[in-house]
């Protein structure tokens, strides 16, 4: 129905009766329209329907809404049907993909992993905080693609379940648009019948969609793509790990490098200072010492810290696992045999609150000592 004959359809049911008749013509139409409708119907509708003056305001709404849900239905059709295409470019090229991932792979493998020993604390400093965050971005790749057979697996059932759904879904949807309710509105009878079109038009789109998806999945499996591309970011993961051990090595040995250059100077500075400024020289010694102290207790802290990040993260990493796993296949004999063996090794809850508490007084003390250092700061600055 183009412009002018909408036009004349208003005109023609403004001017005689028969609204249940008109209803019957226009669900009829709607029903010969599917596949066909397009937005620019649907919005020259929703235009004239918005426009209409001698319409109950209840049946404006209705209409509009449709009309909305109508647009709604052509623009998901729109990125199914592009959805299709991609799928199934990524089915045809799979290979090819697979061939750069281990290209990329052995790249990677012959990739020197060094620190530039050029690089002083303040810059190690800097590379550390960027490295730190690259390796938290590479485990959260790693986890999504190590999560991904057992996502696809209930992908799959889903689809085939939907597949099995459309066929049904069609069928009413049609016989909807065969048997519009009788005695409704001309315009909202209009706005219905493209409302089920549109929807139709989805629906018949899905099909080819989820069959795209399905031969994309079988497509990278067939040639390991998936294992392939967890492969890549666990040498990714490992890769940052190292260069973060290196780095913080590097930062060790400079910062101790730099805490025994301090104590050497103001062991010069306490044998050449003139008598009145000994005892600020002496002062200065014995802060350089504790700064040498620091580096190692940081040192060790670091380590501590490394250690527990990797206990958190491995317990994560199962609870995600197990997790998806209990998703796909239930509360299974064999799932809950596998979480009474992984409770078997999980951390002593009681031992760690005691490491905790354990640990407030020594934070209590480096606060206390941070603040009486910054106030001998601020008085030799005065």
């Amino acid at each position: 129905m183009n412009r002018a004959s909408l036009r004349c359809f208003f005109l023609l049911c403004g001017l005689h009766g028969g609204l249940s008749a008109a209803a019957q013509d226009i669900g009829a139409e709607a029903a010969a329209e599917t596949g066909q409708v397009s937005v620019e119907q649907v919005q020259q509708l929703l235009t004239a329907a918005e426009a209409a003056t001698d319409v109950d305001p209840e049946i404006k709404k209705q209409a509009s809404e449709l009309c909305r849900a109508a647009l709604a239905h052509l623009q998901l059709a729109k990125e199914l049907a592009a959805r299709t295409e991609k799928w199934g470019q990524d089915a045809q090229t799979a290979q090819q993909r697979v061939d750069e991932i281990k290209h990329k792979i052995e790249e990677f493998d012959s990739e020197p992993h060094t620190i530039d020993p050029r690089l002083s604390l303040s810059e190690l400093e800097q590379e550390l905080a960027k490295q730190e965050a690259d390796l938290a971005t590479r485990k959260k790749q790693l986890a999504t693609v190590e999560a991904e057979p057992q996502q696809r697996a209930q992908r799959r059932k889903e689809v085939r379940n939907s597949l099995v759904a459309i066929a049904d879904r069609d069928a009413d949807v049609q016989d909807r648009l065969n048997n519009p309710p009788a005695d409704e509105h001309p315009l909202l009878a209009r706005a219905r019948g493209l409302e089920l079109a549109a929807r139709q038009v989805v629906l018949r789109q899905e099909t080819p969609a989820l069959n795209s998806e399905l031969a994309k999945y079988d497509a990278e499996d067939a040639t390991d793509l998936v294992r392939l591309q967890r492969d890549l970011r666990t040498r990714r993961v490992a890769a940052s790990q190292k260069r973060l051990e290196l780095l913080k090595d590097r930062m060790k040995d400079a910062r101790a490098a730099a805490a025994r250059e301090s104590v050497r100077k103001a062991q010069d500075e306490m044998i050449s200072t003139i008598p009145t400024l000994k005892a600020y020289a002496e002062q200065n010694r014995a802060l350089a010492e504790t700064s040498q102290e620091i580096a190692k207790k940081l040192d060790a802290a670091e380590k501590d810290l490394k250690a527990a990040q990797d206990v958190h993260e491995e317990l994560q990493r199962q609870f995600n696992q197990t997790r998806s796993k209990e998703e796909i296949v239930g509360l299974t004999s064999s799932i809950g045999a596998m979480l009474r063996k992984q409770r078997t090794t999980l951390p002593d809850e009681a031992e760690r609150r005691r490491q905790v508490r354990a640990r407030q007084p020594v934070i209590s003390h480096v606060q206390f000592e941070y603040m009486d250092y910054d106030e001998q700061r601020q008085r030799l600055g005065n």
